[in-house]
């Protein structure tokens, strides 16, 4: 791809011993809904990690506990060793689903805006402006759908952050298109400590693109493990073997 050097730039060498994020029994209520059961996860160093599940399955939550927008209701939760707090929100680079953006911006002006926050890396984001095909002198109000999309995703990866957490990170854009998007930031970010989760409806996703998925329904685990774990453990695929898992649990809390 053009400018891939430029695009990846000097990403920070993470030096954890132990995992970029875990949670122990970790949960969260909103009065009497639960929006996430007890979980226990883990997150290492260098991993792709998606996190599936239809909209309302408790993703957003997960995500925005550990960037530390969102109290847990109880468990336990680490980043990078220690609480979300005020040094967690600086190695932590969050990505939400709903523009956020000044409409009169520029790319450049939201990057400058950015810059006076966070440890930002320039030559990244303009090479991923130019992957992305985005012009540096668009206002983001102009912008169809897609390309805030495409804006909002450089300015996150252009964060020197230790853990990424996108959270669907390219809707509204056609599919083949995100996959080739995703396909190529994996591939050139791989070889670096970049450390991601990634949240998606897009089941399909998973049977490619990460080293393992999380699969939410209703705040509950459903599956876990790498691709070839879940497609071994249910003899289908990816999609098939979710559908399948949300029905037998469904099936099991009827009452008889």
């Amino acid at each position: 791809m053009s400018g891939a050097g430029a695009m990846v730039g000097r990403l920070p060498r993470v030096s954890v011993s132990s995992s970029v994020l875990r949670t122990e029994g970790l949960y969260k209520r909103y009065w009497r809904k639960t929006a996430l059961e007890p979980l226990n996860f883990s997150l290492e160093v260098g991993e792709f990690v998606g996190l599936l599940g239809v909209n309302g399955s408790g993703k957003s939550t997960l995500m925005k506990m550990a960037a530390g927008l969102v109290r847990p209701s109880g468990g336990h939760l680490e980043v990078l060793g220690l609480p979300p707090g005020p040094h967690s929100k600086l190695e932590v680079a969050f990505l939400p689903e709903l523009d956020h953006l000044y409409p009169r911006w520029t790319a450049r002006e939201a990057f400058a805006f950015f810059d006076r926050f966070f440890t930002m890396n320039r030559a990244r984001f303009f090479g991923l402006l130019e992957f992305l095909r985005l012009e540096e002198t668009a206002r983001f109000g102009t912008l169809s759908k897609g390309n805030r999309t495409r804006l909002r995703l450089a300015l996150t990866l252009a964060r020197e952050a230790r853990l990424y957490l996108l959270d669907e990170p390219l809707s509204g854009i056609d599919p083949l298109t995100r996959e080739q998007i995703l396909m190529t930031l994996m591939r050139e970010f791989r070889a670096t400590d970049m450390t991601m989760m990634l949240a998606t409806h897009q089941v399909a996703e998973a049977e490619t693109l990460f080293d393992r998925v999380l699969v939410l329904d209703e705040g509950r685990v459903l599956l876990e493990g790498t691709a070839d774990e879940i497609r071994a453990r249910r003899g289908s695929s990816i999609d098939r073997a979710v559908k399948e898992a949300a029905r037998e649990r469904r099936a099991l809390e009827e009452p008889v």
